[in-house]
């Protein structure tokens, strides 16, 4: 058996009737709480976080989300499991944890990483169905050692260790070559003195911009700050977040 996992609704839109059967990763793990376990406690957490930031009904986050994500633990064994994640940030996050939990879901999980054939942070977006198809041909095969490195990825971003992705930039291995850009802004978004590098750029144009319209600042943000990956609701949240502190 073969599943497709698909970073978002925009991509099932381009692979409908193509690569099936798909789930669709519809979290953003780049912001919100986060339990250490995939467990009832974690998508509590979670939920309440929707529904708290972006009013999200309760039944709509399990159906769309929760019962979403289930699908991809009850698949049989030997399933082959075809991830279709981009370079960014937020992508990135979300791959990390789906692969930490196939890891610890299934023995010897078959696991390939579906990539743009591309370094644009514009993603599968930009790319045709030609193109898809090219990179699904592409694809990366993640060896055990790849998986279990991308499991430490996702633990120490949950441990929020930024020593630790400082080290693993200056080791020569190659499946980070892909997502060095990610790790660097990923150090630059954990928890420092100040603002983070995401909210210091917002703050920065906002200052520079006489009274922007939000399409705009997006846009600048999104040009300036590609590798984040983030989408409009994660920057709203953003700049409320920078008038609520005045800062």
């Amino acid at each position: 058996m073969v599943v497709h996992v698909l970073n978002g609704d925009a991509l099932a839109q381009q692979l409908m009737g193509t690569y099936q059967p798909f789930i669709v990763m519809r979290e953003c793990l780049i912001e919100g709480p986060l339990y250490p376990e995939c467990n009832n406690q974690f998508w509590k957490q979670r939920t309440d976080y929707f529904i708290q930031q972006f009013q999200t009904e309760e039944e709509i986050y399990k159906v769309r989300v929760i019962d979403e994500l289930d699908r991809l633990f009850r698949c049989p064994p030997g399933t082959r499991f075809h991830l279709w994640f981009e370079f960014d940030l937020f992508c990135q996050l979300n791959m990390w944890f789906l692969v930490d939990c196939l890891v610890k879901n299934y023995e010897n999980p078959v696991i390939y990483w579906t990539r743009p054939i591309h370094r644009k942070w514009s993603g599968f977006g930009s790319m045709s169905l030609q193109d898809l198809s090219k990179a699904f041909d592409d694809k990366l095969k993640l060896k055990k050692e790849e998986q279990g490195l991308i499991c430490n990825l996702w633990q120490n971003y949950l441990d929020q260790s930024m020593d630790y992705f400082s080290n693993l930039l200056k080791e020569d291995i190659p499946f980070l070559y892909d997502i060095d850009e990610s790790i660097r802004a990923l150090i630059n978004l954990l928890p420092g003195e100040g603002l983070n590098l995401p909210l210091r750029k917002l703050k920065t144009i906002l200052q520079e911009s006489h009274h922007p319209s939000f399409g705009e600042i997006f846009k600048r943000f999104s040009k300036e700050l590609g590798v984040y990956g983030y989408g409009d609701l994660q920057v709203k949240h953003m700049i409320d977040q920078l008038q609520q502190e005045r800062v």
